[in-house]
């Protein structure tokens, strides 16, 4: 009987922490009695880190994302429940497939009638299966076309010729060979440079910003986890401030580097957090230009960035007072409650 603290795994489940769950059953799947529940328990775990990919990146919609968790959770607590009753999977099939076995054996009488045959006449099974070489097909013969007469052949006689009465005209002589015409051209325009990837960007710098709960109308409550990722259409530089309720301003991403091979790829701002008080009315921002941006006053509490300026300032230092020729930011309003 395996030694796993089942109602522990269960509750996790409830308060929303899926995750931790399967990780806490993956840790001591050796104590598992069977190999089918150890498997079940990887495949699950598996199923759990591709759902949370999804809803990083925001391409599926939020039906099909809790449809996806709904289905991970059934199968685990099912799980839970026939490791509590110690229920023994039912074995695997191992009596031979009879219909293949057939199949394999008249495969076989086949190839041996092939084989006699092929001793027989002398071919080898390689010479019946290979294919003839394009050298050894022998195509029909085709009539030459038939040579003009001498009756319809026109000779025309030089002056030279006409002179010299016992002077014929040589059949096999080549005729001269004409001197290449050439083709006066109009003026070639100069080829174009070759296209550079800044050439390919669009001309206007554009961000994404998105969340694992979607972009709108977002409403979380205490214990729920929050995720944000952000992709750019051009290289760029990204800052992100998060405003909570009480007016603490949080750098979560400064100089945030986006290259090239990055774009239109969502990117991870910071790691994922957990709703806590204070409840309220959030915003998070994020801006991304193609330069760094302006320092801002600091301070680490408690593993976060705290900003020790005002939100006008801050937002006025990041956003600059000079014209900046790639500039772009976006934001997200977000209600959290108890």
């Amino acid at each position: 009987m395996a030694t796993i603290d089942t109602a522990a795994l269960r509750e996790q489940i409830a308060n929303n922490h899926t995750a931790a769950a399967l990780d806490t059953l993956y840790a001591q799947r050796a104590q598992l009695p069977y190999a089918a529940w150890r498997d079940e328990v990887v495949q699950l775990r598996a199923r759990q880190k591709a759902y949370h990919k999804n809803a990083i990146q925001g391409l599926l919609a939020q039906e099909t994302l809790d449809l996806q968790k709904r289905q991970i959770n059934h199968d685990f607590l099912d799980l839970l429940q026939r490791i509590d009753r110690n229920d023994r999977p039912a074995p695997l099939p191992t009596a031979p497939n009879n219909r293949l076995r057939n199949a394999l054996a008249g495969f076989a009488a086949v190839i041996a009638v092939l084989a006699g045959i092929a001793e027989l006449t002398g071919y080898s099974l390689r010479d019946i299966f290979a294919e003839k070489p394009k050298s050894e097909v022998v195509e029909e013969p085709t009539e030459p076309a038939p040579s003009p007469s001498t009756d319809s052949t026109t000779t025309t006689i030089t002056d030279t010729q006409a002179d010299t009465p016992d002077t014929k005209p040589d059949p096999k002589r080549t005729p001269p060979t004409e001197a290449p015409k050439t083709t006066t051209t109009k003026d070639t325009p100069a080829p174009k440079p070759p296209t550079t990837i800044s050439d390919s960007l669009p001309p206007k710098l554009a961000i994404q910003l998105t969340t694992n709960h979607g972009n709108k109308n977002l409403r979380l409550r205490e214990g729920e986890t929050l995720r944000l990722s952000v992709q750019a259409n051009r290289p760029c530089t990204i800052r992100s401030i998060y405003a909570l309720a009480d007016s603490t301003l949080v750098l979560l991403a400064n100089d945030l580097k986006i290259t090239s091979a990055q774009l239109h790829q969502p990117l991870p701002i910071g790691e994922e957090f957990e709703v806590a008080e204070p409840f309220g009315a959030e915003t998070l921002y994020v801006f991304a230009q193609n330069t760094a941006f302006p320092t801002l006053k600091t301070e680490w509490v408690d593993g976060y960035e705290i900003i020790h300026e005002g939100l006008p300032e801050a937002l006025q230092k990041t956003r600059g007072l000079k014209k900046k020729r790639y500039y772009a930011e976006a934001r997200i309003a977000i209600e959290t409650t108890k």
